[in-house]
């Protein structure tokens, strides 16, 4: 479940290559006003799974604050027509509410990404990229969704000459999304391992106090260790694949993991997310921002006040 006040933050790099590769480049500030009238039109989503999902742009602001570079901010939205009817309880009864979903409709959750409009030192085709971390809406879903969109954006827009044939043809921009890795976590791989991972399955007790009974958890701690024919990255995959093969064979349906970093912060993911997603939590840079206003798990519009503790990050070295 998602806090009402707190969220973390991951560190991306938006990399834009002109396809045909031999056109010239586009920067960022050129692409913003043919994103903006897709997302005014209403064009910016993309149905999936048999129609049964369905991501968008939902909301578009341009800003500058004081001391910090001008910035893009989007709101992702995703909804799921399979994702499992919300259930409220009450504190003090137990007794439960559950809110069905009405036709065509589908459990939704919304995630805020800022893009800075000033390259990144020595990259001149890369921006600083900060996405809130939002079950469904992770880099492996984000990334092809947003480049799919500044595809059909831009498509037909940009005009270069082709010195070979002297004729002139149209291009466009190819968005990438490329995770910042974190240093603790780069550190780690240079000591040939990964530490302080924990599963943790939900266990119902024997003796229940009531009808229901009660749930504990249970832990398993692991370290993950290279062998001398391993490759470095290669730490990354075994974390995520076979923690996941370990945990089932061992009886951790509801399997989460804690990764526990050098700095003594705890993140906590689920293993039923993609792998994608899973590798990203492990290995990326990110930071936990805490808002002064209730944060929604889906919003129709940017909150300004969280995207301006987002921007404040862009250009962290």
């Amino acid at each position: 479940m998602l806090h009402i006040r707190e969220r973390w933050i991951q560190f991306h790099e938006l990399v834009l290559t002109p396809d045909p590769p031999d056109a010239p480049s586009i920067k960022l500030a050129e692409v913003i006003p043919h994103l903006q009238r897709r997302i005014d039109d209403g064009d910016a989503f993309q149905l999936k799974d048999n129609e049964r999902s369905a991501y968008r742009i939902t909301d578009f602001s341009q800003t500058r604050q004081k001391g910090h570079p001008e910035a893009l901010v989007l709101l992702f939205q995703y909804a799921d027509q399979d994702a499992t009817d919300p259930v409220f309880a009450d504190l003090q009864t137990g007794s439960l509410r559950l809110e069905p979903k009405l036709k065509g409709e589908g459990v939704a959750v919304s995630a805020h990404a800022v893009i800075g409009l000033q390259p990144i030192d020595g990259k001149e085709d890369t921006y600083p990229f900060l996405l809130e971390i939002v079950p469904g809406l992770g880099r492996s879903s984000v990334a092809p969704f947003l480049k799919r969109q500044i595809k059909e954006a831009t498509e037909g827009q940009f005009e270069y000459l082709d010195e070979a044939k002297l004729e002139a043809k149209t291009y466009r921009p190819a968005s990438e999304l490329l995770g910042t890795p974190s240093k603790s976590f780069v550190d780690e791989l240079e000591r040939g391992q990964l530490a302080g991972l924990e599963l943790i399955k939900r266990v119902k007790t024997a003796e229940a106090l009531d009808e229901e009974g009660y749930f504990f958890e249970e832990s398993h701690v692991l370290k993950v260790s290279l062998s001398n024919e391993a490759r470095k990255d290669d730490i990354v995959q075994l974390a995520v694949s076979k923690l996941r093969r370990w945990g089932k064979n061992n009886g951790y349906q509801d399997l989460r993991v804690r990764y526990k970093k050098k700095e003594g912060r705890q993140k906590s993911f689920v293993m039923g997310t993609s792998e994608a997603d899973l590798h990203d939590v492990l290995v990326l840079k990110d930071e936990l921002i805490t808002a002064d206003v209730d944060l929604q798990q889906c919003s129709p519009e940017i909150n300004q006040a969280f995207a301006a503790k987002m921007i404040s990050l862009l250009y962290e070295s």
